[in-house]
């Protein structure tokens, strides 16, 4: 079967060389395929460099929105609440009426009086 593979010049190629030949291509062929597509590939790199974008994208808003949380609830805190900042909020988010009495927490400035 193998012997009647013939080199370029006419002279037959062993079968032995031609077994050798092969399998170094396949394990070549093989090694190849996995550099690219394998768990540790090119392809693999490629898909972890985007999702380290999309992650670092993601972590900026979520900061973002952490700073105006911390802001507002800063706000909210009662050493610094304004009872005119108080009725604004609790009509805005219709917890009161115009008509309501609002009347704020005493602070540690009032209890000092």
């Amino acid at each position: 079967m193998f012997s009647r593979i013939t080199q370029h010049d006419g002279r037959k190629r062993p079968a032995a060389q031609t077994l050798v030949l092969l399998v170094c291509s396949t394990v070549i062929v093989y090694f190849a395929y996995h550099a690219i597509e394998g768990r540790h590939g090119l392809e693999a790199q490629r898909r972890l460099s985007a999702q380290s974008v999309a992650l670092s994208e993601e972590i900026a808003r979520l900061e973002a929105v952490r700073r105006r949380l911390d802001h507002e609830s800063t706000l909210l805190s009662s050493e610094r609440l304004d009872d005119d900042l108080l009725a604004e909020e609790a009509y805005r988010l219709g917890l009161a009426r115009p008509t309501h009495r609002i009347l704020g927490a005493p602070t540690a400035e009032s209890r000092a009086r």
